[in-house]
């Protein structure tokens, strides 16, 4: 596809984005119809060239509204959500010692009118707990309601409560789960570890009856109606009125759209559909010129356009979903329409439409959200989202703090980040008291709370080595284990002196990375989308979808929206098209299709080819390698002059065995990452399945925590069954953009350490042959020298 059309670029400030957005968008009204067009035309979206030749249509635009379904979904609806969608997905939820808090959030959309809500909470306790001293209490937003006695004789439990309606608000509500358990009525640890209660997140859930309420036509609600707080996937339906077959410019609109949906729900999963009509029981996000819309817009809201225009209304005939409009007068002003909706998280105004006059935005590209760090470079802890905070009390918890790393950092760094730690603790601790950091859940280092008079440190230095660090989110855990000076037997403990304040401006200070990203990996691409979002504007990125049905172009757009959540960027400038992209493109590239639909060259060099039904490569089990052999000094200081492999660590690619069978991916989806053929140094990313409504079920299931979260290797296989994801590593490794030889030749032998033995013994030999040339030489010139002396 074509790209003649001038780039946007994304903010390097979103605030800026988001101040210069909102002061270019005005509320329409008939006075506007005499605003002129801006002077200055602004940048226009990466997208394929506007060209009447590739799009038919049915029917003149606009000629008569399309007839809308009979509602397909009552007003009224019963929903459920399992505690497990609100904590960690492999995290328990166990209640330990005296006494014990865990609490989680649960969230109730504006969409929805609560008429009843229970929570449904099987747990079981310890057969050693006192019943008459041990009580489990539940508490919603600092108010309880329920208690159940933690009997010993029936530690199993299974009950069921009504949660008053009065006390759940719009938004996050505080759902906590508080224990008081006993074993003895007196002289007891607090500690013991027969004081437990553990609550089955899988099996517990929240049920309620809610009723969809008719939401205010109000630009200013958009963020409203897309609401990542609803329990069920939002779904929705992009429309493009009249048009018999999608075109690249269409894709590229629908794919902006969805990722704007994608970011706006967070992390939360969705459903897309497209059509060239309105779909009943959910949002339409309907797109197109003026001409072609307007069977949805009355004629004074036609003669007002005179830019491009973005409008909220109610779906005729559903007052609880919605039809925004994203239109103007021709593709360009529709394309910039589009973008301004993919990058508003901000309320818009209080009117039910509006014109964007102009997108004037900065230069360097930029994320919505989660944005990687710039290394080096030095960072408050104020900077990365941490709030001050004072911790109180034995077994308190901790601090946590998020930090996005690039996707392309080295596990071969072995530098060193520095933490600039400013904190206090109060006085009589016990010796054993520490202060320990965590990165990604594992230990790094500890600060030993020494001092019994208690103590501020205002520039407490430690390191923590880069390689504990991964891609993507990182999670800085400062965790203070405050122990009381007096704990012994049948004495009151003192907890009222166990404080530790960490101030926000500490610090992390960051060498400068190595940044060489070995692919493939789809668990890299599972935590960063890298390298497809490597520029967080998609320029260096190529989507071609191989089929122009509705299953296929919805499962490329859901691929898409995925990707945004993870890597918080809207790829606004990615290559979009029907048919694949040039062979000198120098871009990533991803793929998806059904199976039928991918060229078979692009699949030339795939580890594992989907075309090739019945031959596949099955993972056999081998012996492992020693890292290393050296044992004599004199192999420790060749090994120390070849160098030790940097991936020495990492688990050898799996030997495979082929066998060719009569077999066909019935319901599964396969996804492969592979190098270029024709682009060296660049990945290709093919997601298929034996059939497009095959795709689309797997690329929805792809959302799902337990399958994204859990991709990794080269290959994943995976279809709608629970634990139905299986991963392998089966092809060669390469280094991102790396096409020098000397590299190449250097990453095949980091995987292949014995190939060095060969070489060096080459090497060796020709410098020998070198050495016994030049003395030979040598030795014949003063051999005709003393000759011609003697003569």
């Amino acid at each position: 596809m074509k790209d003649m059309m001038r780039h946007l670029h994304l903010p390097q400030s979103l605030l800026l984005a988001l101040a210069v957005l909102v002061s270019s968008i005005a509320p329409m009204s008939a006075q506007q119809q005499a605003v002129a067009a801006p002077t200055v035309a602004p940048a226009a979206l990466a997208l394929p060239t506007p060209g009447s030749s590739v799009f038919q249509r049915t029917a003149p635009a606009g000629a008569a509204k399309l007839p809308l379904p009979e509602r397909t979904t009552p007003r009224e609806e019963t929903m459920r959500l399992p505690i497990r969608k609100l904590i960690a997905l492999d995290s328990p939820l166990m209640l330990r010692n005296a006494s014990s808090i865990y609490t989680i959030f649960v969230p109730v959309s504006a969409r929805l009118k609560f008429k009843s809500c229970t929570l449904n909470l099987d747990f079981t306790n310890s057969i050693a707990l006192l019943t008459e001293r041990s009580v489990l209490r539940v508490v919603v937003n600092d108010v309880i309601v329920a208690q159940y006695r933690l009997d010993r004789n029936r530690p199993f439990n299974s009950v069921e409560m009504g949660i008053p309606l009065e006390l759940l608000k719009t938004g996050f509500n505080r759902l906590q789960f508080i224990v008081a358990q006993h074993y003895t009525n007196q002289c007891e640890d607090p500690g013991a570890p027969e004081l437990f209660t553990e609550i089955n997140p899988d099996t517990s859930y929240l049920s309620a009856v809610a009723e969809w309420r008719d939401v205010p036509q109000r630009l200013s609600y958009l963020r409203w109606w897309v609401d990542e707080k609803l329990w069920n996937p939002y779904q929705f339906n992009v429309c493009f009125p009249g048009s018999s077959q999608m075109t690249d410019l269409q894709l590229a609109w629908g794919g902006i759209v969805t990722q704007g949906v994608a970011l706006a729900l967070n992390y939360q999963p969705f459903r897309v559909m497209t059509a060239n009509a309105l779909r009943a029981g959910m949002d339409n996000i309907v797109i197109g010129t003026m001409t072609e819309l307007s069977g949805y817009l009355t004629a004074t809201e036609i003669g007002s356009v005179n830019g491009s225009f973005l409008a909220i209304k109610a779906l005729p005939g559903d007052p609880t979903h919605c039809m925004i409009i994203i239109s103007g007068r021709d593709e360009r002003e529709v394309s910039q329409t589009a973008l301004a909706f993919g990058l508003v998280n901000y309320p818009l105004p209080d009117s039910q439409y509006a014109i964007v006059d102009q997108l004037t935005l900065p230069q360097e590209p930029a994320y919505i959200r989660n944005a990687p760090l710039q290394m080096p470079g030095i960072y408050s802890f104020r900077q990365l989202g941490y709030k001050q905070q004072t911790i109180r009390g034995w077994n308190a918890g901790g601090y946590s703090v998020p930090i996005y790393m690039p996707g392309d950092i080295s596990k071969d760094d072995g530098a060193n980040a520095e933490l600039r730690l400013h904190f206090t603790y109060g006085a009589a601790f016990r010796d054993d008291s520490v202060f320990n950091v965590f990165v990604n859940g594992q230990f790094q280092k500890a600060i030993r709370l020494r001092d019994p008079n208690g103590s501020m440190h205002s520039d407490h230095r430690l390191y923590l080595p880069m390689i504990s660090f991964q891609p993507g989110r990182n999670v800085v855990e400062l965790t203070p284990v405050m122990v009381p000076l007096v704990t012994g037997k049948c004495q009151m403990i003192q907890e009222e002196n166990l404080v530790f304040t960490l101030y926000d401006d500490s610090l992390f200070v960051f060498p400068r990375a190595l940044r060489k990203c070995r692919l493939p990996s789809l668990g890299l691409f599972s935590q960063t989308a890298f390298p497809y979002s490597g520029s967080p504007d998609g320029a260096e990125t190529a989507l071609f979808v191989a089929g122009r049905d509705m299953e296929t172009v919805t499962a490329a757009w859901t691929l898409l929206g995925k990707m945004s959540q993870i890597s918080g960027a809207l790829l606004h400038r990615l290559e979009v098209g029907f048919k694949p992209p040039g062979r000198n493109i120098r871009k990533n590239l991803l793929v998806v299709g059904a199976r039928d639909q991918i060229p078979e060259d692009i699949v030339a060099r795939a580890p594992v080819s989907p075309l090739q039904v019945g031959k596949m490569r099955y993972l056999v089990s081998v012996s492992p390698k020693p890292e290393r052999l050296a044992t004599s000094p004199i192999e420790e200081f060749v090994e120390k002059i070849r160098g030790t492999p940097s991936e020495k660590a990492e688990p050898e690619p799996p030997k495979t065995a082929e066998m060719t069978m009569a077999a066909d991916m019935i319901e599964d989806t396969v996804a492969v990452q592979f190098e270029s053929p024709t682009a060296v140094g660049y990945p290709i990313t093919i997601v298929t399945a034996g059939s497009a409504t095959n795709l689309l079920s797997g690329m929805n299931a792809l959302q799902d925590r337990s399958v994204w979260d859990n991709l990794a290797g080269d290959l994943a296989v995976w279809n709608s069954q629970p634990d139905s994801l299986a991963v392998a590593k089966v092809g060669p490794d390469f280094i991102y953009k790396s096409t020098s030889v000397v590299t190449r030749v250097g990453t095949n032998m980091q995987q292949s350490p014995w190939l060095f033995a060969p070489i060096l013994i080459i090497l060796i030999l020709l410098i020998a042959l070198g050495v016994r040339t030049v003395l030979r030489r040598r030795g014949e010139k003063l051999g005709a020298e003393d000759n011609e002396s003697d003569a």
